[in-house]
Parts: C-alpha cells; structure tokens; sequence
C-alpha cells in the first residue's frame, strides 16, 4: 500500500512538472508566434528548426516549402537567391557569402530592399549551443519617414528645389574649390510681376506656376550645379565650375528663354518673364560668403527690374554682345 501510494504520488508529481512545462512550451510558442518580426532558428548543423508565421509571410514563402520538413539553412539561402531575393548576381556565390557570413558566427545587424521595394531589418546572434537566431522586421514605412524628415531639412516643400541649408552646405563646396582656382557662378533669379498672377488667379494657381518655372530652371542646369529656392519667387542657382563670364551668360540666357515660354495650368495660358543677376567668384573682391555674393547679384537682378525688366545682367559681358538679353554690368 505504501510502495503504492509513493508511485501515485511521484507520478501525479511528474504530471505535474509536465503540465507545467507544456504550459510555458505554449506561452513560448505564442510569444514566437506573435512576436512583431519574423523569426528564423537554425540549430549547430544549420537545420531550420523553427521559422514563425510572420516570416513566412513576410519572405513570402510559399506552403510547400515548409511541408513535409523545414529546410536547411543553406536551402533557404538558395531558395531565397533563386528568387532574386539578394539582387543581382549568380545565385551560388550569392549563397555562398550569406554562408561565410553564418560560419563567422558573429552578431550582424543589415537591412536589405525586397525585389518588391520593402525594406527588411535583419538582426541575427549566434546562440552559445551552436546554432543561431535571426529576425526580420519590415522598417519600410520607418526608412520612408526618415527619408521624408531628412528631405524636408534639405527642400523646399512646393518645389522639391534645394533649401537655404542645402545650398548653403554646396556653396561651401563650390568655395573651397574657389581657394584652388575653379571658378563658380551665383545666380539669383526673380520672376517678374508674379504679384499679379496670385492676385488674379489665386495662390493655387500661383503655386502651379512656382512648381513648373522651378522644373524648368532645374532642366536648364548641369548635374554639378543646384538650384534653390529662396523665397516666394526667388531662385538661386549655384554654377559649378565657371571659367569665363560667357559661361555663366550661357547658363543665365538659357534659364531666360525657358521661363518666357508660356505656362499652360489647365486651360489657363500664362507668360512670365524673369530677372536675373549673377556674380562670378573670380570677379568677385569682397569677403567670399554666400550672403555677400548672393546680395551682389541681387543688386544686379534689380538692376535689371529698374531697366525694363526679362534681362540679365552678367559681370563682364557687354550688351554688343548679346543685345537682346543682356545688359551690361561692370564691378
């Protein structure tokens, strides 16, 4: 009766050490289940040994590749390169580099773009057994605020133009280049009578206006130079290397004729004329800042606006020259 009793009650013991444990299996298994990432667990020979629902759906996985048994670690790789998962390149030297990377068995944290443009996180750790324990999480909509924030410290908001801060940080380029003799051009350009057309047909139209006068300036440049906006209607264009005043004339004349052309929003036609001074860095004497230089070809862009306005005023270029665009500015 005794030996009896002692058997029931080891045994109701052990029932209950494995209740205990099936419950916290559960909990794990919902814990992996429903972590907020996809999770992937390879053992010490690399077998696949747990992969969570997310990360199915999240790789997009397809059913059959899980049925009948979780594949290897290098299989997934090679499933996955197949694919065009890891870019362009033959799937086995691809492969192979996610394998040298697995067998360092060192901490790694990548993000890696998806053929669908999704931007995956993914973190893996080596785990003292010998095996090794990935997550992935999607960081797409994350990287696009982060992107977003950083252009809008750097844009402008209406036109997608370059701000003052950026242009302030590609003048400082364009002036230590100065210091070793390349030669740069500042720009500063005014739509002329852009009051009225606010004040005719409104701000939304006026906005239109700004956003197709700033595609067109931005077309009229080289890659090596940057266009800001400055403020309602003033642009400013920084002109990299400029060696004669003629180039810098060449790049202002341009911007003219392609502002004159008529603007067509909906069914409203528009023609608007611009303003324009420059002031080169080689003929430039003062303190070489960007608020001394643009303030110089300010003067001239007004210089232009007291004389009739659709002009440019280019230092050393005289208007026998070009008669009809130019006028004549001498510092």
């Amino acid at each position: 009766m005794a030996l009896g009793a002692e058997c029931e009650r080891q045994i109701a013991s052990l029932q209950q050490e494995l209740d205990a444990a099936r419950s916290q299996l559960r909990l794990y298994e919902a814990l992996i289940q429903h972590f907020p990432g996809g999770i992937i667990l390879t053992d010490s020979n690399l077998n696949v040994v747990l992969c969570n629902e997310y990360q199915k759906q999240l790789l997009d996985y397809p059913s059959n590749l899980f049925a009948n048994r979780t594949p290897t670690l290098l299989e997934l790789f090679h499933f996955n390169a197949m694919r065009g998962e890891y870019g362009p390149g033959r799937p086995e030297d691809l492969v192979a580099a996610k394998m040298q990377l697995v067998e360092k068995r060192i901490s790694h944290v990548f993000e890696r773009s998806r053929p669908d443009g999704r931007v995956l996180e993914i973190r893996g750790t080596p785990l003292p057994e010998g095996g090794f324990v990935s997550t992935y999480n999607n960081v797409t909509e994350r990287r696009r605020t982060q992107e977003m924030v950083a252009k809008m410290a750097t844009h402008d908001e209406l036109t997608q133009l370059a701000n003052r801060y950026m242009l302030r940080q590609h003048y400082e380029t364009l002036a230590a280049r100065a210091a070793r003799g390349e030669g740069f051009a500042v720009h500063c350009i005014d739509l002329d009578d852009f009051k009225p057309v606010n004040d005719r047909h409104g701000h939304a139209m006026g906005d239109e206006i700004l956003k197709l006068a700033a595609g067109r300036i931005s077309k009229a440049v080289r890659q090596a130079d940057i266009v800001a906006r400055v403020g309602g209607d003033e642009f400013v264009i920084l002109q990299a290397c400029v060696s004669s005043s003629h180039e810098a004339a060449v790049l202002a004349m341009r911007v003219l004729e392609v502002i004159s052309e008529p603007f067509e929003v909906g069914e409203i036609q528009l023609r608007i004329t611009a303003s324009i001074g420059v002031t080169l860095s080689n003929h430039y004497l003062g303190a070489m800042d960007l608020e001394s230089m643009m303030a110089m070809a300010d003067g001239e862009m007004y210089a232009c606006k007291r004389n009739g306005k659709n002009a440019v005023r280019v230092p050393g270029i005289s208007n026998a020259e070009h008669p009809m665009m130019l006028q004549y500015s001498a510092f």
